[in-house]
């Protein structure tokens, strides 16, 4: 009888020593099963670590992780059956949903992240000459005129010619001075604002205008918002003609060669200044013209 029981002991643990393995091979299945990962990558496809991604239920936050080195956020334990909205770093990321078990790849801007991840207000401002190098030795100074005038800041230019504010308080509107004489530009933004000018001053300067700068876009449409093409179009800098270009058949005409980033150009059509419409790097400019301002 002994025996018997013996046999029966060792017999049911051998049975659960094979069955164990399964059931925890089963329940790791069950767990991979149920993961699911949301991908970030960045405008050029590449991936992005370290930013915080949390998922949404109608505006309720139900999950957050944050993505690996391969810009993988893991999720586990989300609902089922239910379609979320995610947010990368708070930014919100249209027309992707986010499911249970389905991985997803999500793409946020990385200008946006960088913005995001800046505390205050930053400018950062480009000085330099009429041959577009840059200058150094300049004194720009940040004029708090919100309430009462304040000198907030001051900095001097360094060898690159280019000097940067940051943690600028939200809210505020500064005016921007270098060597004392007021540009006639202000700044004001929200947490996370980043503002980019480029100033053109007196002085020796060394190497080239190299920032990184998008096409400045005129359109020229008649009054029924057809394109109008073989249509001059001149760019000036204060009294200083930058470019001059003529329409394309859709009425566009695109200038990179001397523009500059932050800066706003004055813009004629056939020889006239069109009042309160400028033209700057990365914007479109619609420009109407009645049917006697046609050039033929």
């Amino acid at each position: 009888m002994k025996k018997s029981i013996s046999k029966l002991t060792i017999s049911s643990a051998l049975l659960f020593s094979a069955v164990a393995p399964l059931l925890t091979s089963q329940a790791q299945a069950e767990e991979t099963m149920s993961q699911t990962t949301v991908t970030v990558t960045n405008e050029n496809g590449e991936s992005v670590s370290s930013v915080k991604v949390e998922l949404f239920n109608n505006g309720k936050k139900v999950a957050e992780s944050m993505s690996d080195a391969n810009g993988n956020a893991i999720f586990t334990n989300l609902p089922d059956k239910v379609y979320l909205d995610a947010k990368v770093e708070g930014i919100n990321i249209p027309n992707n949903k986010v499911q249970k078990g389905t991985d997803s790849r999500v793409y946020v801007e990385s200008s946006e992240l960088a913005a995001k991840k800046t505390k205050g207000v930053t400018f950062k401002a480009y000085i330099l000459n009429e041959k577009y190098q840059f200058v150094k030795g300049k004194k720009v100074k940040l004029v708090d005129i919100t309430n009462k005038r304040i000198d907030y800041a001051t900095k001097t230019v360094g060898n690159s010619g280019i000097v940067t504010f940051k943690n600028l308080p939200d809210e505020h509107n500064f005016a921007v001075f270098i060597d004392g004489k007021n540009q006639g530009y202000t700044i004001r933004g929200i947490e996370g604002s980043v503002f980019e000018r480029t100033f053109f001053v007196k002085g020796k300067g060394t190497g080239k205008y190299n920032i990184p700068t998008k096409p400045a876009v005129v359109k020229v449409i008649d009054e029924n918002g057809q394109p109008l093409k073989k249509q001059k179009v001149e760019l000036y800098r204060g009294k200083n003609k930058v470019r001059q270009s003529f329409t394309k058949n859709d009425g566009t005409a695109s200038f990179i060669n001397k523009i500059t980033v932050g800066t706003y150009y004055d813009v004629y059509v056939n020889n006239k200044k069109i009042n309160n419409k400028f033209a700057a790097s990365g914007e479109n400019e619609i420009v109407y013209l009645l049917s006697r301002e046609i050039r033929k």
